[in-house]
């Protein structure tokens, strides 16, 4: 007999277990919340776990999208593909078609727990954009909402920041302050360093233009490809708006690419129009191997996956965890851009993105043939505040433990784009 899955939904703001099978008993959970079943697990890694999850939670946040009664309540997802299971946060009632969609669609020996949140997904990104209206420059660098539903994550730098708490706030002071202007909903403030623009071989890159390689921007700095695929029905490759908004891109030996026919500056990505050669693939090694692999489509994001990214200074990283998802950032250069997803390297500080990968690609889940992987977004930045020595990079750069990318489902919408 298979074994049941499990399915938790949550009552008075506690993760409540119960099995997806009713015939099965509940499972008992460990004081993490993580359910404990008493099974031997069957052995996969945790990129299939992850690809597993996401069928479920992808789901959820389709239904969301269509807005089907009593989705408005949705606040977040967090994945935990290390224990099987995903956390869904909810204010108010599960609507049945969702709770549908979770029992139908959770894999055997997987959970999904279910938890009440005070504040819906809805709810707290009127609040980032309140916030982001209310505090003039300077006052912050980045917002994100919570995927517990609990409130904001505000991170400010103290020799900028003088309106919202005064000179020199303590994280508490200025907590209070954002809370004013978020229109009440809670602020957890994070001091830290902003963020600097990834615009700096790959260099000899020719079509099939594959994700990753070098980019020489109209004004001549050092950037990343991003994915090739179709604006409509023109060949285009994406990469970061900053890199050039109009003009012509070459290789990093100077080789014409094309030149750029859309940007979108508060999303800060260009897409460069292509002759012919659109090819879904991606490079997959250091800066300076010629290793690539395959696309099968664009995927979504949430807090807890597990990423790699790719660029043409720094080359390929994966143990990259995402770590918010959803907020808006302010570049050095005082722009907003939005939304956006928040990455760092996991389990201690390595380098996950230097400058000169601006515009390169974030992919995730290698469950597709050979290994392909899915797009999850575009590199445009990272942390000032997470600088660390480059192991390996083209030239002399800065590297940093923290990314910041446009995730997919924006670029997609703004852009009529599909992967080739």
């Amino acid at each position: 007999m298979r074994n049941p899955r499990l399915v938790a939904f949550g009552l008075a703001g506690a993760a409540l277990l119960v099995c997806a099978g009713a015939a099965w008993p509940t499972p008992v959970g460990d004081a993490a919340g993580r359910v404990v079943s008493g099974v031997t697990l069957v052995t996969d890694d945790v990129g299939t776990r992850q690809v597993k999850l996401h069928h479920v939670g992808d789901a959820v946040q389709e239904l969301v999208d269509r807005q089907v009664p009593g989705s408005d309540g949705y606040s977040g997802i967090v994945m935990d593909p290390a224990a099987r299971a995903l956390d869904l946060y909810w204010k108010g009632g599960v609507p049945a078609q969702v709770a549908r969609v979770i029992a139908e669609r959770t894999p055997d020996q997987y959970a999904v727990r279910v938890h009440s949140a005070p504040y819906s997904r809805a709810e707290l990104l009127r609040a980032v954009d309140a916030l982001a209206r209310a505090a003039g420059p300077g006052e912050w660098s980045s917002i994100f909402p919570l995927e517990q539903g609990t409130g904001l994550r505000v991170g400010y730098q103290v020799a900028t920041t003088h309106r919202i708490a005064g000179s020199s706030p303590t994280p508490d002071s200025y907590a209070a302050g954002a809370t004013a202007l978020s229109g009440g909903v809670p602020v957890t403030a994070v001091p830290e360093g902003g963020f600097t623009d990834l615009a700096g071989p790959r260099g000899a890159a020719r079509s099939p233009w594959d994700a990753g390689a070098e980019l020489r921007s109209p004004a001549g700095s050092f950037c990343s490809s991003g994915f090739a695929g179709f604006s409509g029905n023109r060949r285009v490759l994406l990469t970061a708006g900053h890199c050039g908004a109009q003009g012509t891109y070459r290789t990093g030996d100077g080789q014409l690419v094309g030149d750029a026919v859309q940007s979108d500056a508060g999303l800060d990505i260009t897409a460069v129009g292509l002759g012919q050669g659109a090819e879904g693939r991606f490079y997959d090694g250091s800066w300076s191997s010629a290793s690539t692999r395959g696309l099968y489509g664009a995927g979504r994001n949430d807090t807890g996956d597990l990423v790699c990214t790719s660029g043409a200074m720094s080359g390929y990283h994966c143990d990259v965890q995402v770590t918010a998802t959803d907020g808006k950032m302010r570049n050095e250069h005082g722009d907003v851009i939005g939304p956006v997803d928040l990455a760092e390297h996991r389990g201690g500080h390595d380098v996950v993105v230097a400058q000169g990968d601006s515009g390169g690609p974030v992919i995730a889940n290698p469950s597709g043939p050979q290994a392909a992987m899915s797009a999850r977004g575009i590199l445009i930045a990272g942390g000032s505040g997470t600088q660390l020595p480059c192991h390996d990079t083209a030239v002399a750069t800065t590297c940093f433990w923290q990314a910041v990318y446009v995730p997919m489902t924006p670029i997609v919408n703004a852009f009529n784009f599909s992967t080739s």
